[in-house]
Protein backbone atom coordinates (compact mmCIF):
# COMPACT_ATOMS: atom_id res chain seq x y z
CA UNK A 1 0.00 0.00 0.00
CA UNK A 2 0.92 3.56 -0.39
CA UNK A 3 1.25 5.95 2.38
CA UNK A 4 2.22 9.81 1.99
CA UNK A 5 3.57 8.92 -1.69
CA UNK A 6 5.86 6.04 -0.37
CA UNK A 7 5.13 2.55 -0.37
CA UNK A 8 4.88 1.33 3.44
CA UNK A 9 4.76 -2.56 4.25
CA UNK A 10 2.60 -2.69 7.28
CA UNK A 11 3.22 -6.06 9.77
CA UNK A 12 1.36 -6.42 13.20
CA UNK A 13 2.74 -7.91 16.18
CA UNK A 14 -0.12 -8.99 18.25
CA UNK A 15 -0.29 -8.37 21.99
CA UNK A 16 -3.54 -9.95 23.31
CA UNK A 17 -4.27 -10.73 26.68
CA UNK A 18 -6.83 -12.99 28.59
CA UNK A 19 -9.27 -12.77 30.21
CA UNK A 20 -8.64 -10.78 33.69
CA UNK A 21 -9.96 -12.33 37.27
CA UNK A 22 -10.34 -9.03 38.05
CA UNK A 23 -13.96 -7.63 37.77
CA UNK A 24 -14.56 -4.72 36.41
CA UNK A 25 -17.04 -2.22 38.60
CA UNK A 26 -17.04 0.65 37.08
CA UNK A 27 -18.42 -0.01 33.57
CA UNK A 28 -21.89 1.74 33.44
CA UNK A 29 -25.63 -0.11 33.40
CA UNK A 30 -24.33 -3.27 34.75
CA UNK A 31 -23.64 -4.77 37.74
CA UNK A 32 -25.33 -4.75 41.50
CA UNK A 33 -26.61 -1.59 43.43
CA UNK A 34 -28.33 -0.60 46.20
CA UNK A 35 -31.95 0.56 46.92
CA UNK A 36 -33.03 4.68 47.72
CA UNK A 37 -36.77 4.69 48.70
CA UNK A 38 -38.78 7.83 49.60
CA UNK A 39 -41.62 8.34 50.62
CA UNK A 40 -42.51 12.20 50.25
CA UNK A 41 -44.57 13.70 53.34
CA UNK A 42 -42.68 11.30 56.08
CA UNK A 43 -38.94 12.53 55.14
CA UNK A 44 -36.69 14.68 54.04
CA UNK A 45 -35.26 14.07 50.97
CA UNK A 46 -31.94 15.84 51.87
CA UNK A 47 -30.96 12.76 53.95
CA UNK A 48 -32.34 9.80 51.36
CA UNK A 49 -29.26 9.88 48.55
CA UNK A 50 -26.27 9.14 50.24
CA UNK A 51 -27.32 5.81 51.42
CA UNK A 52 -27.99 4.31 48.18
CA UNK A 53 -23.85 5.48 46.79
CA UNK A 54 -21.64 2.64 47.41
CA UNK A 55 -18.12 1.88 45.85
CA UNK A 56 -18.16 -0.44 42.74
CA UNK A 57 -21.87 0.08 41.86
CA UNK A 58 -22.90 2.86 39.17
CA UNK A 59 -26.46 2.74 39.75
CA UNK A 60 -29.16 2.88 42.27
CA UNK A 61 -32.80 1.81 42.40
CA UNK A 62 -34.90 4.83 43.59
CA UNK A 63 -38.10 3.41 44.91
CA UNK A 64 -40.82 6.68 45.37
CA UNK A 65 -43.35 5.24 47.59
CA UNK A 66 -46.63 7.68 47.49
CA UNK A 67 -48.50 6.23 50.26
CA UNK A 68 -48.99 9.62 52.09
CA UNK A 69 -50.65 10.83 48.43
CA UNK A 70 -52.96 8.10 48.19
CA UNK A 71 -56.16 10.33 48.86
CA UNK A 72 -54.43 13.49 47.50
CA UNK A 73 -53.06 14.99 44.33
CA UNK A 74 -49.22 15.49 44.55
CA UNK A 75 -47.66 18.76 45.22
CA UNK A 76 -44.68 20.74 44.80
CA UNK A 77 -43.15 19.82 47.87
CA UNK A 78 -43.47 16.11 45.77
CA UNK A 79 -41.82 17.14 42.85
CA UNK A 80 -38.85 18.96 44.42
CA UNK A 81 -37.76 16.45 46.58
CA UNK A 82 -37.64 13.75 43.56
CA UNK A 83 -36.24 16.62 41.69
CA UNK A 84 -33.32 16.79 44.37
CA UNK A 85 -32.46 13.32 44.82
CA UNK A 86 -32.21 12.23 41.29
CA UNK A 87 -30.06 15.52 40.90
CA UNK A 88 -28.21 14.23 43.94
CA UNK A 89 -27.83 11.09 41.44
CA UNK A 90 -26.79 12.57 38.74
CA UNK A 91 -24.01 14.78 40.05
CA UNK A 92 -22.59 11.80 42.01
CA UNK A 93 -22.25 10.07 38.06
CA UNK A 94 -25.01 7.58 39.15
CA UNK A 95 -27.77 5.88 36.64
CA UNK A 96 -31.11 5.61 37.89
CA UNK A 97 -33.69 2.69 37.75
CA UNK A 98 -36.89 4.15 38.72
CA UNK A 99 -39.64 2.52 40.53
CA UNK A 100 -42.78 4.52 41.49
CA UNK A 101 -45.32 3.00 44.39
CA UNK A 102 -48.01 3.25 46.94
CA UNK A 103 -46.24 0.38 48.91
CA UNK A 104 -42.85 -0.51 50.98
CA UNK A 105 -44.68 -3.37 53.05
CA UNK A 106 -47.06 -5.43 50.30
CA UNK A 107 -50.21 -4.03 51.38
CA UNK A 108 -50.56 -2.06 48.54
CA UNK A 109 -54.69 -2.60 48.92
CA UNK A 110 -54.88 -0.86 51.64
CA UNK A 111 -52.15 1.89 50.68
CA UNK A 112 -53.26 2.69 47.22
CA UNK A 113 -56.01 5.22 45.86
CA UNK A 114 -59.76 3.56 45.26
CA UNK A 115 -59.80 5.03 41.91
CA UNK A 116 -57.52 4.23 38.87
CA UNK A 117 -58.13 8.09 37.89
CA UNK A 118 -56.08 9.30 40.99
CA UNK A 119 -53.31 6.92 39.48
CA UNK A 120 -53.61 9.03 36.07
CA UNK A 121 -53.38 12.01 38.00
CA UNK A 122 -50.56 11.22 39.50
CA UNK A 123 -48.87 9.68 36.46
CA UNK A 124 -49.27 12.88 34.69
CA UNK A 125 -47.64 15.38 37.26
CA UNK A 126 -44.84 13.14 38.08
CA UNK A 127 -43.25 11.99 34.67
CA UNK A 128 -42.49 15.52 33.82
CA UNK A 129 -40.18 15.57 36.48
CA UNK A 130 -38.84 12.09 35.95
CA UNK A 131 -38.70 12.87 32.79
CA UNK A 132 -36.20 15.49 33.46
CA UNK A 133 -33.21 13.04 34.11
CA UNK A 134 -33.74 11.27 31.37
CA UNK A 135 -30.23 10.72 30.64
CA UNK A 136 -29.77 8.78 33.92
CA UNK A 137 -32.69 6.71 34.14
CA UNK A 138 -32.68 3.94 31.53
CA UNK A 139 -35.55 1.69 32.92
CA UNK A 140 -39.01 3.10 35.12
CA UNK A 141 -39.45 -0.25 36.57
CA UNK A 142 -43.75 -1.39 37.31
CA UNK A 143 -46.83 1.13 36.49
CA UNK A 144 -47.09 2.72 39.92
CA UNK A 145 -49.37 0.19 41.64
CA UNK A 146 -48.82 -3.36 43.47
CA UNK A 147 -47.44 -4.73 46.34
CA UNK A 148 -44.00 -3.14 46.36
CA UNK A 149 -44.58 -1.33 43.09
CA UNK A 150 -44.70 -5.10 41.61
CA UNK A 151 -47.92 -5.23 39.41
CA UNK A 152 -49.89 -7.56 41.53
CA UNK A 153 -51.63 -7.67 45.24
CA UNK A 154 -53.14 -4.23 43.68
CA UNK A 155 -57.16 -3.58 43.01
CA UNK A 156 -55.34 -2.66 39.42
CA UNK A 157 -53.48 -5.90 39.02
CA UNK A 158 -56.26 -7.12 36.32
CA UNK A 159 -54.94 -7.16 32.54
CA UNK A 160 -57.64 -4.55 31.63
CA UNK A 161 -55.98 -1.99 34.95
CA UNK A 162 -51.96 -2.83 33.70
CA UNK A 163 -52.63 -1.98 30.49
CA UNK A 164 -54.93 0.96 30.95
CA UNK A 165 -51.84 2.48 33.12
CA UNK A 166 -49.14 1.01 31.18
CA UNK A 167 -50.75 3.09 28.23
CA UNK A 168 -51.06 6.14 29.56
CA UNK A 169 -47.30 5.97 31.67
CA UNK A 170 -45.74 4.89 28.17
CA UNK A 171 -47.86 7.71 26.58
CA UNK A 172 -46.15 10.38 28.48
CA UNK A 173 -42.83 8.95 29.90
CA UNK A 174 -39.88 9.96 27.60
CA UNK A 175 -38.65 7.68 25.13
CA UNK A 176 -35.01 7.31 26.74
CA UNK A 177 -36.81 5.12 29.39
CA UNK A 178 -37.65 2.16 29.38
CA UNK A 179 -40.72 0.34 30.96
CA UNK A 180 -40.18 -2.93 32.80
CA UNK A 181 -42.87 -5.66 33.54
CA UNK A 182 -42.23 -7.77 36.32
CA UNK A 183 -44.04 -10.64 34.43
CA UNK A 184 -43.20 -12.09 31.00
CA UNK A 185 -46.90 -12.67 30.51
CA UNK A 186 -47.60 -9.34 30.55
CA UNK A 187 -45.27 -7.86 28.14
CA UNK A 188 -46.60 -10.35 25.41
CA UNK A 189 -49.86 -7.92 25.78
CA UNK A 190 -47.57 -5.39 23.97
CA UNK A 191 -45.36 -7.79 21.14
CA UNK A 192 -44.19 -4.77 19.24
CA UNK A 193 -43.27 -2.36 21.79
CA UNK A 194 -39.92 -2.01 23.50
CA UNK A 195 -40.04 -3.50 27.12
CA UNK A 196 -37.99 -4.83 29.74
CA UNK A 197 -38.53 -7.19 32.37
CA UNK A 198 -37.61 -7.25 36.40
CA UNK A 199 -37.37 -10.37 38.26
CA UNK A 200 -37.11 -9.96 41.87
CA UNK A 201 -38.06 -13.70 42.96
CA UNK A 202 -35.00 -14.85 40.78
CA UNK A 203 -35.16 -18.89 41.66
CA UNK A 204 -36.69 -18.66 44.96
CA UNK A 205 -38.69 -21.54 43.10
CA UNK A 206 -39.58 -23.01 40.28
CA UNK A 207 -42.51 -20.28 39.39
CA UNK A 208 -40.01 -16.99 40.76
CA UNK A 209 -42.93 -16.84 43.38
CA UNK A 210 -45.79 -16.57 40.39
CA UNK A 211 -43.28 -15.13 38.00
CA UNK A 212 -44.19 -17.75 35.86
CA UNK A 213 -47.36 -20.18 35.33
CA UNK A 214 -46.39 -23.50 37.39
CA UNK A 215 -45.09 -25.80 34.89
CA UNK A 216 -43.73 -23.09 32.30
CA UNK A 217 -40.51 -21.87 33.29
CA UNK A 218 -38.83 -23.81 30.54
CA UNK A 219 -40.81 -22.14 27.80
CA UNK A 220 -40.71 -18.83 29.64
CA UNK A 221 -36.77 -18.37 29.69
CA UNK A 222 -36.90 -19.42 26.48
CA UNK A 223 -39.54 -16.50 25.61
CA UNK A 224 -37.11 -14.36 27.28
CA UNK A 225 -33.90 -15.17 25.59
CA UNK A 226 -35.72 -13.96 22.45
CA UNK A 227 -37.83 -11.31 23.35
CA UNK A 228 -35.73 -9.18 26.07
CA UNK A 229 -32.25 -9.48 24.01
CA UNK A 230 -31.76 -6.00 24.02
CA UNK A 231 -33.25 -4.73 27.07
CA UNK A 232 -32.04 -3.90 30.20
CA UNK A 233 -33.11 -6.61 32.26
CA UNK A 234 -32.94 -7.21 36.18
CA UNK A 235 -34.31 -7.49 39.69
CA UNK A 236 -33.36 -9.52 43.30
CA UNK A 237 -31.81 -12.86 43.47
CA UNK A 238 -33.96 -14.96 46.65
CA UNK A 239 -32.87 -17.81 48.94
CA UNK A 240 -33.60 -20.95 46.78
CA UNK A 241 -36.30 -23.60 48.46
CA UNK A 242 -34.33 -26.23 46.48
CA UNK A 243 -30.67 -27.26 45.74
CA UNK A 244 -29.19 -25.16 43.00
CA UNK A 245 -26.12 -26.05 40.21
CA UNK A 246 -23.80 -23.70 38.98
CA UNK A 247 -24.40 -24.59 35.86
CA UNK A 248 -28.35 -24.22 35.69
CA UNK A 249 -27.99 -20.67 37.45
CA UNK A 250 -25.45 -19.37 35.20
CA UNK A 251 -27.62 -20.61 32.15
CA UNK A 252 -30.60 -18.82 33.23
CA UNK A 253 -29.67 -15.52 34.55
CA UNK A 254 -28.26 -15.61 31.02
CA UNK A 255 -31.49 -16.66 28.77
CA UNK A 256 -32.77 -14.09 31.21
CA UNK A 257 -30.28 -11.88 30.46
CA UNK A 258 -29.95 -10.22 34.00
CA UNK A 259 -28.05 -6.85 33.82
CA UNK A 260 -28.15 -5.36 37.20
CA UNK A 261 -29.47 -7.27 40.86
CA UNK A 262 -29.52 -6.08 44.09
CA UNK A 263 -26.67 -6.08 46.17
CA UNK A 264 -27.81 -6.65 49.38
CA UNK A 265 -31.16 -9.03 49.17
CA UNK A 266 -31.14 -11.61 49.42
CA UNK A 267 -27.61 -11.72 51.03
CA UNK A 268 -27.80 -15.07 51.76
CA UNK A 269 -27.95 -16.15 48.35
CA UNK A 270 -24.30 -14.54 47.40
CA UNK A 271 -23.65 -16.48 50.73
CA UNK A 272 -24.33 -19.87 49.31
CA UNK A 273 -22.65 -18.94 45.79
CA UNK A 274 -19.64 -18.27 47.17
CA UNK A 275 -19.90 -21.57 48.22
CA UNK A 276 -20.01 -23.11 44.79
CA UNK A 277 -17.15 -23.72 42.17
CA UNK A 278 -18.44 -22.26 38.76
CA UNK A 279 -16.17 -21.92 35.37
CA UNK A 280 -15.56 -18.70 34.55
CA UNK A 281 -17.24 -18.35 31.24
CA UNK A 282 -19.58 -21.00 29.62
CA UNK A 283 -18.86 -23.19 26.58
CA UNK A 284 -20.80 -21.37 24.42
CA UNK A 285 -18.67 -18.38 24.63
CA UNK A 286 -15.18 -19.63 24.87
CA UNK A 287 -15.93 -21.12 21.62
CA UNK A 288 -15.53 -17.60 20.37
CA UNK A 289 -12.32 -16.87 21.68
CA UNK A 290 -8.94 -17.87 20.31
CA UNK A 291 -7.60 -20.87 22.19
CA UNK A 292 -4.57 -18.37 23.12
CA UNK A 293 -6.33 -16.42 25.55
CA UNK A 294 -9.17 -18.35 26.28
CA UNK A 295 -9.32 -18.71 30.44
CA UNK A 296 -9.07 -21.79 32.22
CA UNK A 297 -9.61 -20.59 35.37
CA UNK A 298 -12.64 -21.45 37.77
CA UNK A 299 -13.76 -19.44 40.35
CA UNK A 300 -16.98 -18.87 42.73
CA UNK A 301 -20.43 -19.16 41.49
CA UNK A 302 -20.51 -15.32 43.11
CA UNK A 303 -17.85 -14.01 41.12
CA UNK A 304 -19.06 -16.16 37.96
CA UNK A 305 -22.11 -14.03 38.26
CA UNK A 306 -20.76 -10.67 39.29
CA UNK A 307 -18.58 -10.58 36.54
CA UNK A 308 -20.83 -12.27 34.03
CA UNK A 309 -24.15 -9.12 34.92
CA UNK A 310 -24.84 -7.04 31.72
CA UNK A 311 -22.31 -7.35 29.42
CA UNK A 312 -18.68 -8.30 29.60
CA UNK A 313 -16.28 -7.36 26.19
CA UNK A 314 -13.23 -8.98 26.00
CA UNK A 315 -11.13 -8.00 22.90
CA UNK A 316 -10.26 -11.62 21.18
CA UNK A 317 -8.41 -10.67 17.88
CA UNK A 318 -6.34 -8.38 15.67
CA UNK A 319 -5.32 -9.53 12.30
CA UNK A 320 -4.11 -7.82 9.04
CA UNK A 321 -6.14 -8.50 5.93
CA UNK A 322 -4.67 -6.34 2.55
CA UNK A 323 -4.38 -2.66 3.47
CA UNK A 324 -6.58 -2.99 6.70
CA UNK A 325 -6.49 -4.57 10.21
CA UNK A 326 -9.61 -6.08 12.09
CA UNK A 327 -10.50 -6.20 15.52
CA UNK A 328 -13.19 -8.79 17.06
CA UNK A 329 -14.79 -8.06 20.56
CA UNK A 330 -16.43 -10.56 21.90
CA UNK A 331 -19.36 -10.36 24.64
CA UNK A 332 -19.27 -12.90 27.39
CA UNK A 333 -21.80 -11.19 29.37
CA UNK A 334 -25.96 -12.12 30.02
CA UNK A 335 -26.60 -9.29 28.44
CA UNK A 336 -26.68 -6.69 26.16
CA UNK A 337 -24.73 -3.21 26.13
CA UNK A 338 -27.93 -1.47 26.43
CA UNK A 339 -26.55 1.84 25.18
CA UNK A 340 -25.09 4.25 22.38
CA UNK A 341 -21.31 3.68 22.29
CA UNK A 342 -18.12 5.18 20.65
CA UNK A 343 -15.42 2.22 19.49
CA UNK A 344 -12.21 4.15 19.04
CA UNK A 345 -9.07 2.48 17.24
CA UNK A 346 -5.73 4.31 17.06
CA UNK A 347 -2.28 3.77 16.77
CA UNK A 348 -0.10 6.69 16.76
CA UNK A 349 -1.43 9.76 15.90
CA UNK A 350 -4.03 8.03 13.54
CA UNK A 351 -7.64 6.78 14.40
CA UNK A 352 -10.95 6.15 13.36
CA UNK A 353 -14.13 5.51 15.32
CA UNK A 354 -17.47 3.49 15.40
CA UNK A 355 -21.04 4.55 16.65
CA UNK A 356 -22.04 1.48 17.60
CA UNK A 357 -25.60 1.56 18.44
CA UNK A 358 -27.52 0.33 21.62
CA UNK A 359 -27.89 -3.75 21.52
CA UNK A 360 -25.60 -4.30 18.87
CA UNK A 361 -23.52 -5.84 21.15
CA UNK A 362 -25.51 -8.70 21.66
CA UNK A 363 -24.19 -11.38 24.54
CA UNK A 364 -22.43 -14.33 23.57
CA UNK A 365 -21.69 -12.58 20.19
CA UNK A 366 -18.82 -11.49 18.15
CA UNK A 367 -18.43 -7.73 16.42
CA UNK A 368 -15.86 -7.39 13.92
CA UNK A 369 -14.51 -3.70 13.19
CA UNK A 370 -12.26 -2.69 10.31
CA UNK A 371 -9.28 -0.50 11.12
CA UNK A 372 -7.81 1.37 7.80
CA UNK A 373 -6.06 4.47 8.96
CA UNK A 374 -2.48 3.58 9.17
CA UNK A 375 0.43 5.98 10.51
CA UNK A 376 2.54 6.83 7.20
CA UNK A 377 5.99 7.43 8.79
CA UNK A 378 8.27 4.17 9.81
CA UNK A 379 8.37 3.18 13.37
CA UNK A 380 6.65 1.05 15.71
CA UNK A 381 3.06 2.03 16.68
CA UNK A 382 1.13 0.44 19.88
CA UNK A 383 -2.49 -0.47 18.26
CA UNK A 384 -5.22 0.70 21.00
CA UNK A 385 -8.81 -0.29 21.24
CA UNK A 386 -11.21 2.05 23.40
CA UNK A 387 -15.08 2.15 24.21
CA UNK A 388 -17.20 4.59 25.73
CA UNK A 389 -20.90 5.36 26.71
CA UNK A 390 -21.46 8.06 23.48
CA UNK A 391 -23.59 9.99 25.82
CA UNK A 392 -21.48 11.25 28.42
CA UNK A 393 -17.96 9.87 27.10
CA UNK A 394 -17.56 7.03 30.13
CA UNK A 395 -15.24 5.11 29.54
CA UNK A 396 -15.97 0.96 29.30
CA UNK A 397 -13.17 -1.11 30.57
CA UNK A 398 -12.59 -4.12 28.61
CA UNK A 399 -11.81 -7.67 30.19
CA UNK A 400 -8.41 -8.24 28.99
CA UNK A 401 -5.79 -8.28 31.36
CA UNK A 402 -4.04 -4.94 31.50
CA UNK A 403 -7.22 -2.67 30.17
CA UNK A 404 -8.12 -0.25 31.65
CA UNK A 405 -10.38 3.75 30.95
CA UNK A 406 -7.92 4.65 28.11
CA UNK A 407 -8.66 0.80 26.36
CA UNK A 408 -6.94 -2.13 25.82
CA UNK A 409 -3.13 -1.98 23.76
CA UNK A 410 -4.15 -5.21 21.20
CA UNK A 411 -0.40 -5.04 19.15
CA UNK A 412 1.58 -2.74 17.55
CA UNK A 413 1.25 -1.70 13.92
CA UNK A 414 5.27 -1.87 12.37
CA UNK A 415 5.25 -0.19 9.56
CA UNK A 416 8.89 -0.41 7.20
Amino acid sequence: MTLFGTKRKIQIQKRLTSESRNIVTSNPLRGFYHVCSYTPGKEDPSGVGPGAIHDGETMVLFEICLSEYSRKPLDDAVFKGVDSILSYFAREGRDVIVRVSYDLEGKAAVTEPTSIEEVFEHIESLVPVINGHDSIIPVFQGVFVGNWGEMHGSRFSSDAYLCRLYKRLRGLLSEKITVAFRRPAFRRLFPKDDTALFNDAIMATETDLGTYAQGERQKELVYQNAAVLHAFNGGEALYPSSEIKAAKVDKELSMMHIGYLNSVYDARVFELWKRIDAPAVDEEVRKLVLPEIRTAFRQSLYETVKARLGYRLIVTDVRKKGADVFVDVVNMGYGAVVFDSVLVISAGESEQTFSVDAGSFEPSAKMEFKFNAFPGEKGVYPLRVALYRKWDERPVVFANEGADAGGSIVGELVVK
